[in-house]
């Protein structure tokens, strides 16, 4: 009797352990080195207006635009830019980082046509001071700070557009 009690506590100890692994290694997978802000509603008309100017006001090069019944996105190029201070004492050599704006429908606004709910996805990568190996990687708190500031501008367009 203690022994198959024994057995199911440590059958259920390993699981569970295993369980935890599992999760903890898919936060580290892909999205890692993501960065996600939401930006609130717009009409695919907004967008399509804004989002290159608001691009290229930060540097950014719209590279890619894709509209589906499901979403629309637009990718710009890679953007290389030097590092903040928070980098640098990471020992951070150059950054590369790209935005992506991606919106699934909302609702139907009559003749305004679909309303979409907004999202701005900043990626980055880092070259390391000593390996010039590259990296993607979670972005410091001062990338966030200015991916913060380009979302703020996003909001504000789409503010003034009217339907924030």
């Amino acid at each position: 009797m203690i022994n198959r009690k024994l057995y199911y506590i440590t059958s259920f100890l390993f699981m569970s352990i295993l369980l935890v692994n599992c999760s903890a290694t898919s936060n580290l997978g892909g999205d890692s080195n993501r960065y996600r802000i939401r930006l609130g509603v717009a009409n695919l008309n907004a967008m399509k207006v804004e989002t290159p100017r608001i691009l290229s006001r930060f540097g950014y090069i719209l590279q890619r635009q894709e509209e589906a019944l499901s979403d629309i996105y637009f990718e710009s190029r890679w953007k290389k830019r030097a590092p903040f201070e928070d980098e640098i004492k990471l020992g951070i050599k150059q950054v590369d980082s790209r935005l992506i704006i991606r919106a699934t429908p909302r609702a139907t606004a009559g003749s305004s046509g679909h309303i979409y709910k907004v999202s701005l996805i900043a990626e980055t990568k880092y070259q390391d001071t000593e390996t010039n190996a590259w990296t993607a990687s979670t972005p410091t708190d001062m990338a966030k700070a200015k991916f913060n500031e380009i979302a703020d501008a996003f909001k504000t367009e789409f503010q003034v557009k009217g339907l924030n």
